[in-house]
């Protein structure tokens, strides 16, 4: 078995799974700071405290999109476990 590329050459393909659990992973994170961010500025008044969180908020939500946009682009996802095959992305 020999690990083939994607279409825009940037490693081997990955599969719908591997490519939402990523995202959402990220987003999931993005949400937590977001929920920080409002604690930082309404429960605490801790300002410092929510800008870090707004800060980190956008920083981790525009790494999911992205990253998501990114294994999106080659077009293509792995086959199969142990198979070898590439296949053509259907979204």
């Amino acid at each position: 078995m020999t690990a083939r590329a994607g279409a825009a050459g940037g490693g081997p393909a990955t599969t719908k799974c591997i490519r939402n659990l990523t995202t959402g992973t990220h987003v999931f994170v993005a949400v937590n700071y977001l929920l920080g961010s409002y604690v930082g500025f309404a429960v605490l008044s801790r300002p410092g405290f929510g800008i870090y969180c707004i800060i980190f908020t956008l920083l981790w939500g525009g790494i999911a999109y992205f990253g998501f946009h990114l294994m999106t682009k080659s077009g293509l996802v792995a086959g199969p476990p142990g198979s070898g095959e590439i296949l053509p992305l259907s979204s």
